[in-house]
């Protein structure tokens, strides 16, 4: 395990979260003092304190070293993979009427999307 990386995927995920370490401390049960240490000297992070942070976040420890394994080009991709991870937990604790609501919302959001892109793809043809 990559001890620089987990803590920097720590640090994207608390970034996309909008919480600082103090909000981070309360919500994993870790002394602020021990998570500045922690990130301050890059010192390693133990499993027990990793698995507390993950808890916080309102993830499961598996999640979170599949968000850690991905590598991609886009320096946001982290905060756009929690988002989704993120999204999928809460829509599974919808009723059933709820999530078809939500699914309608994202097919229409997406058919949105699509029309955006064609309407910049036209701009950008007529340019050139």
């Amino acid at each position: 395990m990559d001890n620089e990386a987990v803590l920097k995927k720590i640090e994207e995920i608390n970034k996309s979260k909008e919480w600082s370490m103090y909000r981070l401390s309360k919500e994993s049960g870790i002394a602020q003092s021990t998570l500045s240490s922690l990130f301050g000297r890059r010192a390693n992070i133990s499993l027990p304190k990793l698995g507390r942070i993950c808890q916080a976040f309102g993830i499961k420890m598996s999640d979170f070293f599949s968000l850690l394994e991905e590598k991609t080009e886009e320096e946001d991709t982290c905060q756009s993979d929690y988002e989704i991870i993120e999204m999928v937990q809460k829509a599974a604790t919808l009723s059933r009427n709820n999530r078809r609501l939500l699914r309608s919302m994202i097919i229409v959001m997406e058919e949105l999307e699509r029309e955006n892109r064609r309407k910049g793809e036209g701009k950008n043809g007529k340019d050139s």
